[in-house]
């Protein structure tokens, strides 16, 4: 399975997009947006970094699998 861009900016659990889960604002993904880069951490994870300018997101190995079950 795949996972779009949108799916997984809107996913994302940094520091600020949790906080604004926590507060009840919702995370919109524009419908063009594009992955512009990836970049690994480690052996657990990846930065992902979206054509919006966001790039703060760490997306663990267990939370992208997780995203990409039926």
């Amino acid at each position: 399975m795949s996972l779009s861009a949108g799916n997984l900016r809107i996913a994302c659990r940094c520091a600020a997009c949790t906080a604004a889960r926590a507060t009840g604002r919702e995370i919109v993904a524009a419908p063009d947006l594009t992955i512009a880069a990836v970049e690994p951490i480690g052996a657990y994870a990846i930065n992902i970094a979206f054509s919006d300018g966001h790039a703060r997101g760490i997306y663990p190995w267990q939370l992208l699998r997780d995203l990409a079950s039926p």
